[in-house]
């Protein structure tokens, strides 16, 4: 209600710019904290369309981790592999887990099998990494 009455009193020549504003915020959701606690991954829009960034507890400004066309719908850092994370992505029209390296590099598919990959969890050990494939009616 606030913004909506700042908006009103502006007057017509310096709305353009006041909207121009609004429109560049982004959002962010979702935090993972690395296992150290000194990084924290999350998805946003910063960089135009759904993507995963992380950045450093202490303050920093957000590293770019994925450029998915059809943009991420979830992240988690990989237990006792520093630097290391699963996301997943949205690659023509269906849900890919990719391995990703916050030092860089393009993620790679965890799985070439053909369908919908659903992201369990990892093992206790963080070894094993559990998820499910569903093409169609099977999984």
């Amino acid at each position: 209600m606030l913004v909506l009455a700042l908006l009103l009193a502006v007057s017509d020549e310096d709305l353009p710019a006041k909207l121009r504003h609004l429109e560049s915020a982004a959002e962010a959701w979702a935090p993972a904290p690395s296992l150290d606690g000194t990084r924290v991954a999350f998805l946003t829009t910063l960089f135009g369309t759904r993507q995963a960034a992380s950045v450093a507890v202490d303050g920093s400004y957000p590293t770019q981790l994925t450029d998915e066309p059809g943009g991420v719908v979830e992240i988690r850092y990989i237990p006792f592999e520093p630097g290391q994370l699963v996301a997943v992505g949205l690659r023509d029209g269906r849900r890919r887990i990719l391995r990703v390296d916050e030092e860089g590099g393009g993620p790679t598919p965890i799985d070439p099998a053909a369908g919908d990959q659903i992201l369990g969890g990892f093992s206790r050990d963080g070894k094993r990494l559990f998820y499910a494939v569903r093409n169609g009616a099977a999984i």
